[in-house]
């Protein structure tokens, strides 16, 4: 299924409550509050203050997302006098869109309207990440809070770690991500320790193996590090001594260390040797104790989790190295639970290590602030949207009017509630069938 931009959604509520207008100004705005644009002249039926109590929303360049109530306005050189501080004075002609409720009220019965309609509709949710007896969380690094900000990782001090999407330079799923980690000095890395994560702890007295795909951008500048302190803050580090042909993703590994029963820190890094020489980072993982929970992404901590399976067959030495694996077994008996910060996934029993987990779900369709934010639905289905954010906006403003019209608002939201019911049968989202929780004997 597509996408469809916020943009356009605004667009099909404007037009269904008969409030659609959008014209270019024909003078530039300047460090004013004035919006000019004789294109009003074709709807303002030569009346002045036709527009006042009317929105004006910017659409584009540098006044992008400015959101303005009319105060007045004068029919002759279609000027629109706003509230709200001075614009950036700008060169382009920018376009306007001029409504009733405005952009921010659209957005926001949007958003309702998001929220309020799961699971009729949702987004469909597949994650491959998750490997089993595998410690870290986010191995292949999902979750970020920008594109320079992974939720769990951090970097060195010359470090710069970015979000990649990029084909070519990614090592797991299809529509997944890697983490790039660009030097400003000699030996910059990111990584992820027991302070941030204190499971990682558990690993005390085991024998592990960490493992990371990783391409470097010259021959052999990608390295994996396990540096653990002990009761005496003494660090201790180990590295990979994997070599790693430039441009390529090699598989990097430190395997059978052996770490202490007393440490109390431990960290994993991943790191890139000489400064300007930078790496990508991918499908990492750390084996050297029995799982039976795992971190699930962020997606499906507002989602539910319906079915699960666990990879049974592979081409590789270890099996989640496949890049498609074409055999799973259902899993049964599986539960989630949130320890008020993440969501996590629990067998009933443990599994051989390094398989893939695939988890799939459902969740509320993402919310929208920015113009070109998108929901992921598209065609048909947008009717069913737009019909329900229609009666959430007018539902939502019932308030504000007279007390006269009133009843007006709360009899236009009852119509378009209808129209969501009547498409409702034929445009909602049937969710795939759950696990059932078979008797254990």
């Amino acid at each position: 299924m597509g996408t469809s931009a916020a943009s356009v959604l605004d667009e099909r509520l404007s037009k269904i409550l008969g409030d659609w207008l959008e014209v270019a100004v024909t003078t530039a705005l300047t460090t004013s509050t004035s919006v000019v644009s004789t294109n009003l002249n074709e709807h303002d039926d030569a009346n002045d203050d036709h527009f006042n109590t009317f929105w004006c929303y910017i659409t584009d360049y540098v006044n992008a997302g400015a959101d303005r109530k009319i105060y007045d306005y004068v029919t002759s050189g279609g000027t629109c006098s706003v509230r709200g501080a001075d614009f950036t004075d700008e060169a382009d002609k920018a376009t306007v869109r001029i409504s009733r409720h405005g952009y921010t009220a659209h957005l926001q019965a949007i958003n309702d309207a998001i929220r309020e309609l799961y699971p009729n509709l949702y987004r469909h949710l597949e994650d491959r990440t998750l490997v089993t007896g595998q410690m870290l969380p986010d191995n292949s690094f999902e979750l970020w809070t920008s594109s320079t900000n992974p939720s769990l990782y951090s970097g060195s001090t010359d470090a710069t770690l970015t979000r990649t999407t990029t084909a070519g330079y990614i090592r797991g799923p299809l529509g997944t991500t890697s983490m790039l980690v660009e030097t400003g000095a000699d030996d910059q890395y990111a990584y992820i320790d027991s302070d941030t994560f204190p499971r990682l702890l558990d690993l005390r007295g085991r024998t592990i193996t960490f493992k990371c795909w990783a391409r470097p951008t010259d021959d052999d500048e990608a390295f994996l590090t396990i540096a653990y302190e002990d009761e005496d803050g003494t660090e201790t580090t180990t590295n990979s001594t994997t070599s790693c042909p430039k441009d390529v993703f090699t598989l990097l590994e430190i395997e059978g260390l052996a770490i202490p029963s007393d440490i109390t820190k431990i960290e994993f890094r991943f790191r890139a040797h000489t400064n300007g020489q930078d790496a990508y980072f991918d499908s990492a993982r750390v084996t050297g104790k029995l799982l039976q929970e795992y971190l699930l992404l962020s997606d499906f901590a507002d989602g539910t989790v319906l079915q699960v399976y666990i990879q049974t067959e592979s081409a590789q030495d270890a099996p989640c190295d496949d890049l498609h694996p074409a055999r799973w077994a259902r899993v049964y008996n599986w539960y989630t639970y949130s320890d008020g910060t993440y969501k996590w996934l629990r067998f009933p029993e443990t599994y051989q290590d390094n398989r893939q987990i695939r988890v799939i779900g459902i969740a509320p369709l993402s919310t929208v602030t920015d113009f070109t934010d998108t929901v992921e639905i598209d065609g048909a289905k947008v009717d069913l949207l737009i019909a329900y954010a229609a009666y959430c906006l007018l539902r939502n403003e019932e308030d504000i009017p007279s007390a006269e019209d009133t009843g007006r608002y709360a009899s236009r939201a009852q119509r378009y509630l209808m129209e969501y019911y009547r498409l409702l049968p034929s445009l909602r989202m049937l969710r795939p069938s759950g696990s059932l929780i078979l008797p254990r004997y």
